[in-house]
Parts: structure tokens; C-alpha cells; sequence
């Protein structure tokens, strides 16, 4: 490097590193004379100890470059320029831990909270998804099964959120991008990284207007011949959460001792919600004691996904021209209340002094 020439007429030898178009550069350790330097054959001019020093020395650090070179590749780790160089200054261990390795240690910590009682199911299924396609990513676009953490930059996180969008909406995608940003602070809490890849990567959450069910459409949901034993219990399920509030993990975690029985002789549901670890008593309505009783206290639950899918085919049927979920029913809780009580929306609306009848923000309200 002739321009950091000093006083006594030597610059410093640095090695660059070209791998695909990009490169960087090693400052070694070895002065020379810029005139006595032979850049076609990468070595110092002229004899002597001093120069045969420095030759054997220059050929040594290129053979360490191929053997940094032949190490990532063992470690299936990407060769590329800057990785060639953390390797060869020391930075990348042979025994250095990968995302997946990573994250399997983490989800097997999160099992072991569930079966403590600490942490829900639903918290570990969240990561198994979450891990699922950073596999599916990883393999699609990089055609590996895993990655080191060093490798990780703002532009793997940035494809990894493009990658999701294509898959699912802008909130969804988020979620998974959050589970991912927990295994990247396990990894800078454990000295795995030194730079945080999500500094520079910004997202936001967009607002969604949840749908809920009207008393009409609720009506029609009820009654309607839905035509298969499959979908009409989807239907009851549905109908259920409608008539009790509960969130579908909620729900479908309910088991009898979560019913009781007042003084009065009324009944109803208590137990303590899964999300916030907070105990809830809801009067059990006799259109949910009615489900119940011919279930004989146990709903035909199916997984989240596959109700969420079958509700759509619900809707079609019904002429229900709404996205149907399991959260919808939540949301149209007010309405069943309404039904319950023979107590109309506007009604209620008027009530509450809100010009609206889309009470159902405002359901704590109404049930107060």
C-alpha cells in the first residue's frame, strides 16, 4: 500500500480478499519497500534473510486464506469475502453455532416451560412456525439447510420479511419476523454475533378492522343447513365462541371443572385466559350450555388453521360476505349477548350513547 508510506520509506503489505465481486481487505503484518514489491508475483524483490523472511511469510498467510477458505466449507458456512476474513483472523470457531442449532436449543427450553406449567402450548407452536420457514427461506433462496449466525446480516432479515409477505398478510409476517428477532438476541445475549442485523430493518403492524357478526347474519349462521356433519360442526364450535367470548385457545382448553354454579343457580365459566393469565367469569348463555350438553362437554375442536379454512366455506354457504376466524366469533360476542337478552344493536348503541351499532369494541360495556 504505497500511499501509507511512513519515515523510513516501508508501507504496509495487505492482502485483499475477492470472492463473487465482493471484497475486502487484511492489513498483514510485514512492511516492505514499496520499489522492492513485485505485484505480479505477490512476493518482495531481491535476496537476503530479511526478504526470505518475508516471501515465506506472504506464502504462508495465502495458504491460510485457502485454509480459511476449506474450513467454511466444512463448517457449511458461505464462502464469501468477509467470512473468508473473520475465518482467518479467528473470529469464526470451529465449533461455532448455526441459527438452527440455535433455535432448536431454544424451542427445546420453551417445551421444557410448557410441561413446568410456565409457558402455554400455543408459545411453542408459534416458534415451530416461525423455524418452519426460516427452513423453508434458507433453502428456497440459498439452497442450504442452515446458516451460521455471523452470516446473518440486515439483508437476510430484509429477504426473510419479503419472503413472508408473499406468504401471509403484513401483521402475520411481523409475528414471525418477532420470533425470529428473539433467536438473534439469544445469539448476541450468548457472544454468537457482535452486530445486531435488525438495527437497520424497520416494519410496522397495520390496523385491522376484525369483523364481527351481525344479529342477521348470526341468525342465518345458526339455522342454516350447512349440508355436511363436517362443516355443521365447525358451525357449533363457531357458534360457541360466539356465545361465550372466549378466545379459541381459551375454548378449546375448557374442560367441566371451568363451570360453576352461583348461589342463584346460575351458571357459569371460569377460567383463567391463556394470553394475559387473567381470571375470567362469563355467564354460560343457554345457546352455549345447549352446544355443550350435546357434546357432551366436549366440542369438536380442530386446530386453529384448519377451522379458519372451513369457516370460509361456511361463510359461502350463508352468504356471509366476511372473513371469517375464530377471532371473529370473539368479536361478535356483543351481538350474542343482544340475542341472548332480546336487546336489538341499535338499542344498545343508543345506550351507550354511540351513533354506531358496531358495539363490539365496546362489549365489556355492554356486559357491565
Amino acid at each position: 500500500r504505497p500511499s501509507k508510506v511512513n519515515k523510513q520509506g516501508v508501507a504496509p503489505v495487505e492482502a485483499t480478499i475477492i470472492v463473487d465481486n465482493e471484497r475486502t481487505i487484511v492489513q498483514l503484518q510485514r512492511k516492505v519497500e514499496p520499489t522492492k514489491f513485485d505485484t505480479k508475483k505477490q512476493l518482495v524483490k531481491g535476496k537476503g534473510e530479511d526478504t526470505k523472511d518475508t516471501n515465506e511469510y506472504l506464502s504462508l498467510m495465502k495458504a491460510k486464506f485457502y485454509e480459511a477458505q476449506t474450513s467454511l466449507i466444512k463448517l457449511d458456512l458461505a464462502v464469501t469475502a468477509q467470512s473468508v476474513k473473520d475465518m482467518f483472523l479467528g473470529k469464526i470457531k470451529g465449533n461455532q453455532c448455526t441459527l438452527f442449532e440455535l433455535y432448536d436449543e431454544h424451542n427445546q427450553d420453551v417445551l421444557k416451560q410448557v410441561k413446568a406449567g410456565n409457558l402455554v402450548m400455543t408459545s411453542y407452536d408459534k416458534h415451530i412456525v416461525a423455524y418452519r420457514y426460516l427452513k423453508l427461506y434458507l433453502q428456497e433462496n440459498f439452497g442450504r439447510k442452515d446458516i451460521g449466525l455471523p452470516e446473518i446480516n440486515a439483508s437476510f432479515v430484509q429477504g426473510f420479511f419479503t419472503f413472508l409477505l408473499g406468504r401471509m398478510q403484513n401483521n402475520s409476517a411481523i409475528q414471525n419476523i418477532k420470533k425470529f428477532k428473539k433467536i438473534i438476541n439469544l445469539a448476541l445475549a450468548n457472544n454468537y454475533i457482535q452486530v445486531n442485523p435488525f438495527l437497520t430493518v424497520k416494519y410496522r403492524t397495520q390496523k385491522i378492522e376484525v369483523d364481527f357478526l351481525t344479529e342477521s347474519e348470526l341468525e342465518v349462521l345458526i339455522h342454516k343447513d350447512l349440508g355436511t356433519d363436517r362443516l355443521s360442526k365447525i358451525r357449533d364450535v363457531f357458534v360457541f365462541n360466539c356465545f361465550t367470548g372466549l378466545a379459541f385457545t381459551d375454548a378449546k382448553t375448557l374442560t367441566k371443572d371451568d363451570f360453576v354454579t352461583d348461589n342463584d343457580g346460575n351458571k357459569w365459566i371460569k377460567k383463567t385466559r391463556q394470553k394475559t393469565n387473567v381470571m375470567c367469569k362469563i355467564p354460560l348463555l343457554p345457546v352455549a350450555e345447549q352446544l355443550l350438553e350435546r357434546y357432551d362437554y366436549k366440542l369438536p375442536f380442530p386446530s386453529n388453521q384448519k377451522m379458519n379454512s372451513y369457516l370460509k366455506e361456511i361463510a359461502d354457504v350463508c352468504g356471509i360476505h366476511k372473513n371469517l376466524s375464530t377471532h371473529t366469533a370473539r368479536h361478535s360476542y356483543a351481538t350474542s349477548i343482544c340475542l341472548a337478552n332480546g336487546v336489538s344493536m341499535e338499542n344498545v348503541a343508543k345506550m351507550l350513547g354511540h351513533a354506531d351499532t358496531s358495539v363490539t369494541k365496546h362489549y365489556a360495556r355492554v356486559l357491565d
